[in-house]
């Protein structure tokens, strides 16, 4: 019976994770036929707040799919150039110091093409584009890196990461050249929450930087296992309806094991101090959810 649960929560798994693939793919190719050049007109300068807005919202959006292109070894559409912005390389915003110091993740970067820091030129005719930003993709899932990042993310271990450590570094670092109030930090999926994680722990710490992020995951083991106990228990009932039950409270008390076995931590303990400090700082992320 315990075999059985398995082989269907495997199968649940695998569905589940080939059509996140297939609605990722087709998302991404459909966004992907707007040109980005369209959204700079000869008015822009008389455009009102929420236009503006709009704007800086497509044009980050932008500068992601950059970064997903770089990974994917694509043709270079050049997505930041559409928008006005130059991408760098690390070692030109990054000190010797730190090239050093983290070389180790730094490599790890190289290989995953986590992230890209753009700078804005001098024409761009967008007032509300930022002057710097550092765009981090999500996760591609032919790459075992992100997915290894995705299962931290539900393990609540993300802050531990590669991609966590040289993220801030980058974005520290643009900061403390150029004033965090010029820096943008972007990222969809895997890398708003990367983005998020970095830009609180920031602020936190009196370093503001403006976050704008596209569905980022709210996903925990605790809160996925609280989520889906009814939702499976109603497939299972259906499927199998003399053995169902059965087959749910088998997995119940696995679910209860894996919870039990990670440890626990003093988060929820930090929590509303540490809102309350970002609350006086008045940093608060923007959010942008679809939802679909």
């Amino acid at each position: 019976m315990g075999s059985m649960s398995a082989l269907l929560g495997g199968g649940i798994v695998c569905w589940a994770y080939g059509a996140y693939v297939i609605n990722n793919h087709y998302k991404e190719k459909e966004a992907k036929t707007n040109d980005p050049e369209q959204i700079f007109t000869a008015n822009d300068k008389q455009d009102d707040a929420r236009v503006r807005k709009i704007k800086k919202r497509l044009i980050l959006g932008s500068l992601v799919y950059g970064v997903y292109d770089m990974f994917e070894g694509k043709p270079p559409i050049e997505w930041w150039t559409k928008v006005h912005y130059d991408l760098l390389e690390l070692d030109e915003v990054l000190t010797e110091d730190d090239l050093d110091r983290y070389a180790t993740e730094l490599q790890d970067e190289h290989k995953n093409k986590y992230l890209g820091v753009f700078r804005r030129k001098k024409e761009s005719p967008s007032a509300e584009a930022s002057d710097w930003v550092v765009a981090i993709s999500g996760t591609e899932p032919l790459n075992w890196a992100d997915l290894q990042n995705d299962l931290a993310i539900i393990l609540e271990t993300l802050n531990s990461k590669n991609l966590i450590t040289i993220l801030e570094v980058v974005v520290r670092s643009l900061g403390a050249q150029h004033g965090f109030c010029s820096v943008n930090v972007t990222g969809h999926s895997l890398g708003a929450a990367a983005g998020l994680l970095v830009c609180r722990r920031l602020a936190l710490k009196g370093c503001l930087v403006e976050g704008h992020f596209f569905n980022p995951p709210f996903t925990t083991l605790e809160s996925l296992a609280h989520t889906c106990t009814h939702a499976v228990k109603h497939a299972l009932m259906r499927v199998f309806p003399a053995e169902g039950e059965n087959f749910f409270d088998a997995g119940k008390r696995l679910g209860s094991k894996v919870l039990h076995a990670v440890p626990d931590t003093d988060r929820r303990s930090k929590a509303l101090p540490e809102f309350k400090t970002l609350a006086e700082a008045k940093w608060s992320p923007y959010l942008y959810v679809n939802k679909k």
